[in-house]
């Protein structure tokens, strides 16, 4: 459903992606980890066709992005859903409109049937009698569960999440966690995300993958990552302040000293 091959980004001097492989089969449910800045979410915005590769191949659904057309790609888009880092919910726009965006600008539905289906997916995420409220007027974790919602609601194959519980209480992120594979498992839909939260990525994951200075070092089912003896990832995982993590942090930082 998902493969990348040798994927290589970057933008301007700054090597990004340094050869990435992965592959997501249809169904499966992938959790991305790492350090900030480490090409997580760029690995997102290379399958959704937003970030360019200067190298190797990216195949969406059979489908090699670099031979589709503008029409093609956005049929492609059509196909998969977004749940963005901070929401990316339209601050002019009532609830009901953020989420029913999709549909009235691809025509997918009459406008009948799109009310109908708003409702419906509001009141499966507890939201009922909000479509009339702008997104400031909601809580963090509202506003998570109106971007699931909008990423959700016109049936895509794929869904990529980006943080998913950033900024949320364990309690909320735990709430949110299960709604996400609950309305997977609905819709059967692929998934790949980008999660530091390592609750929700061992919760959300059936194979994780640690992306680190653009690469990805370690992967495998979520029971193998959880107890890997790999030292990056075991330091990461624990939150250490010690191990070769912060020792390559320290000596990239020394190194610019000296410079």
């Amino acid at each position: 459903m998902i493969q990348l091959e040798d994927v290589h980004v970057s933008f301007g001097a700054l090597d990004v992606l340094r050869g990435i492989d992965l592959q997501v089969d249809q169904g499966e449910s992938v959790v991305l980890f790492g350090p900030s800045g480490c090409g997580k979410s760029t690995i997102l915005r290379v399958c959704q066709g937003l970030a360019t590769p200067v190298r190797g191949d990216v195949w969406i659904g059979g489908q090699n992005l670099r031979r589709l057309s503008r029409k093609q790609m956005d049929g492609m888009r059509a196909k998969t859903g977004s749940l963005f880092q901070y929401n990316a919910l339209f601050d002019s726009m009532s609830i009901e409109e953020n989420v029913a965006f999709f549909l009235r600008e691809h025509g997918v539905l009459p406008e009948r049937e799109i009310k109908t289906r708003v409702n419906h997916y509001l009141k499966l995420v507890n939201l009922e009698g909000v479509n009339d409220l702008r997104p400031s007027e909601l809580s963090g974790g509202m506003q998570k569960r109106v971007g699931i919602v909008r990423a959700i609601i016109h049936h895509p194959e794929i869904v990529y999440y980006d943080s998913p519980t950033d900024g949320l209480d364990p309690l909320t992120a735990d709430l949110i966690t299960d709604l996400i594979l609950e309305l997977n498992d609905r819709h059967h839909v692929t998934c790949l995300a980008v999660s530091n939260d390592m609750a929700t990525a061992f919760k959300l994951g059936e194979r994780l993958a640690m992306v680190y200075n653009g690469q990805i070092i370690a992967s495998g089912p979520r029971d193998e990552l959880r107890t890997s003896d790999d030292p990056f990832v075991v330091q990461f995982i624990n939150g250490d302040d010690e191990g070769p993590i912060t020792d390559c942090q320290t000596s990239r930082a020394q190194s610019k000293r000296r410079r």
